[in-house]
């Protein structure tokens, strides 16, 4: 019925609507269309399981054919070179066939001490820094050895020199160590397993000559040897060793299944417990090699903490050793899978957020690579970060590029953190790892926020807009409980710094070239409507009583130019103040001291002038209303901010008798 089922649904010239109208026209037509589903729910699994069985087999037939490629090749490359060489052949011949008699004695000898083969490994051990699991898989011995070195599979440029070592079982990388102390030589790179893998030979081009390729889905190394003859001695040893492994391989499933028809007992029933899933057990390599290589991720995790779960409960014995050794393997490989995963573009994660990196940083956890996982993963934001903002544009008045960037950093932070919450939920010892990261990331917002709105010849009003904007969206990291708001000041804090001190030399500026003009009279405004006008001017910027200031509706108590220095250090200090942090404090204290002592220097040195004989009243009281009303009332601002009271200001307003009794110890009546 199902295969029927199959045929009729795979036809040419199958109709969908003729087969919809076919179900739906019986008599109960929501019981047809269920058991309808459920025969292609069915069938869609079997195609499935079909479809997996296809590409193993096909992956088989893939190292089957790269075998016959090498033998061919391998032919192709003798008789090329068989002209070139034949002067060679019989010295050759005559050290191979030596080579061969000692191999012989070798094998021989190791077979008959089995001490040997340890010994072999021992040696690996001494010479090679982190492999001590080698030597964990008993009978494995060391069957040859040299250096290579390994080309880009593409550009064929060399890439780095490499020491391998051919073992009974598998092929083992190793890399030179620079600056070495001791016996240690070489450290360990990868483990590749003979039945996993493929070797094919690569004929000579310009730029790769005497190369060999390991083929070991999904990736492919090239080695180069130092000669000819190092070549062709590689690509023996190697399809030799392959065939004896392969030869193990076949006796050992024979010897297993010869303890378990064996009669019941002590040490067969150890074995029956131990192998008794031994088929499974068998197969879990290829079934991660499939799910790694169809990058069902979950799928291999799940298979790699069900052999872990079942490995703990039963005894260890040798073979049980020998599949443990070749899993985890294959979670080295998926380890790196994933880590490239991670470390790809990051153009996914901005068209699909931190979400799309979940499917390979869940297992990576579920793998016990938690720590891996939280840096691949903050990585991969730090450069969807930096590539969002790399688009952004710089356009308009800086207020408006800042609210962008702004918007765009910490929505960024925001998702990352909820993701982050998301899929290291159990896993508390990271937390500290992202709050760690937040704070570079945040450094290097402000080095890019600080180029557009903290340059040193910015206006203080346009700069204080900026900061508050930095600061609001700052504050909502709150909803990922967080709050960086300090260190986002700490951060800012220099260029503050820097943009008060320019706006200090502007202001002392803009005060000598007011008094260089100015005649010292009580400001003449001409009309009602003016007074009214300044008077509205005054307020905005925080002088609420300037009207008291005023008299005969167009006068004001004071010249011109003490008006315009109040209005326009009481227009920076609201700006100023927008900034306060207590970090900034003295720096605003610093400023309006500077800036209000210069000016009264300036009057004074009027006072004492010839020029103003006639209105050195006038003058003088100019300065007592700097001293009396106007720095009382800078106190009062900053103190409503910071909570603090403000000496130094009062220390200048003590200077005002000093300053009359100076101008009248020189000679000045006033």
């Amino acid at each position: 019925m199902a295969d029927a089922h199959r045929k009729a649904l795979s036809k040419s010239d199958f109709d969908a609507n003729c087969y919809v109208q076919e179900i739906s026209s019986g008599g109960d037509v929501y019981q047809d269309l269920i058991e309808e589903k459920q025969r292609i729910q069915k069938l869609s699994d079997d195609t499935s399981v079909a479809l997996k069985k296809n590409v193993y087999r096909n992956y088989k037939q893939f190292i089957d054919t790269a075998k016959e490629i090498s033998y061919l090749e391998g032919e192709m490359y003798q008789l090329s070179h068989l002209l070139t060489e034949q002067k060679s052949i019989m010295g050759d011949m005559l050290e191979m066939s030596n080579s061969a008699k000692d191999e012989s004695s070798k094998d021989k000898l190791a077979a008959q001490n089995p001490d040997d083969k340890k010994r072999s490994i021992a040696s690996l051990l001494d010479r090679v820094e982190g492999c001590s699991r080698i030597a964990e898989i008993p009978n494995r011995y060391i069957v040859h050895d040299g250096d290579l070195v390994e080309l880009d599979g593409e550009t064929y440029l060399e890439t780095q020199k490499v020491h391998i070592y051919l073992l009974n079982d598998s092929l083992v990388v190793t890399t030179f160590i620079r600056n070495r102390r001791g016996p240690v030589r070489y450290k360990f790179q990868a483990l590749f397993e003979l039945d996993s893998l493929a070797v094919v030979n690569v004929r000579d081009v310009e730029c790769a000559k005497n190369a060999f390729k390991v083929l070991r889905f999904p990736d492919q190394h090239i080695y180069c040897a130092e000669n000819a003859k190092t070549k062709r001695d590689w690509l023996d040893r190697l399809e030799e060793a392959k065939k004896i492994q392969a030869a193990a391989s076949t006796q050992k499933r024979g010897l297993t299944e010869q303890i378990l028809q064996s009669p019941a007992g002590k040490g067969a029933h150890i074995y029956e417990t131990t192998l008794q899933n031994a088929e499974w057990l068998e197969e879990l390599p290829e079934d991660l090699d499939m799910s790694i290589a169809q990058r069902n991720f979950e799928e291999a995790a799940d298979m790699v903490l069900k052999a872990t779960r079942y490995l703990e409960q039963i005894p260890m014995t040798p073979p049980l050793k020998e599949v443990k050794s070749r899993v985890d393997n294959r979670v080295k490989q998926l380890t790196d899978v994933l880590t490239r995963e991670l470390q790809g573009s990051p153009e996914k994660s901005l068209r699909g957020g931190p979400q799309v990196t979940r499917r390979a940083v869940t297992p990576l956890i579920r793998l016990g690579r938690s720590t891996l996982a939280c840096d691949l993963y903050l990585k991969n934001r730090s450069t969807a970060i930096k590539q969002s903002l790399r688009y952004l544009k710089i356009e308009g008045a800086a207020h408006l590029y800042v609210t962008k960037l702004c918007r765009l950093f910490f929505n960024h932070i925001i998702e990352t953190g909820k993701e982050f919450k998301f899929t290291f939920n159990e896993q508390q010892g990271c937390f500290s790892a992202f709050v760690v990261w937040t704070k570079a990331e945040l450094k290097g917002f402000v080095n890019q926020f600080s180029r557009q709105a903290l340059a040193k010849q910015s206006n203080i009003g346009a700069v204080a807009d900026c900061v508050i904007i930095a600061r609001t969206h700052c504050s909502s990291l709150s909803v990922i409980g967080l709050d960086l708001t300090f260190v986002l000041n700490s951060l800012m804090l220099k260029g503050m710094q820097d943009v008060l001190q320019y706006n200090k030399e502007q202001l002392i500026e803009a005060s000598r070239h007011r008094n260089m003009e100015e005649k010292w009279y009580p400001m003449n405004l001409k009309n009602p409507n003016a007074a009214n006008t300044l008077i509205g001017e005054m307020q905005k910027v925080g002088y609420e009583n300037f009207q008291q200031l005023v008299y005969d509706q167009c006068f004001v108590k004071v010249a011109t130019s003490t008006v315009a220095f109040v209005k326009v250090v009481l227009s920076f200090l609201r700006e100023a103040l927008k900034l306060y942090i207590p970090e900034l404090h003295p720096d605003i204290i610093s400023v309006i001291s500077e800036v209000v002592e210069n000016h009264v220097d300036l009057m004074s040195l009027a006072a004492k002038s010839d020029r103003f004989e006639d209105g050195r009243a006038n003058v003088m009281n100019n300065i007592d209303y700097i001293f009396q009303e106007f720095l009382p009332l800078v106190e009062s601002k900053i103190q409503n901010v910071s909570g603090k009271k403000v000496h130094h200001l009062k220390d200048i307003r003590a200077k005002n008798k000093a300053i009359t009794r100076k101008i009248q110890s020189a000679g000045v009546l006033i």
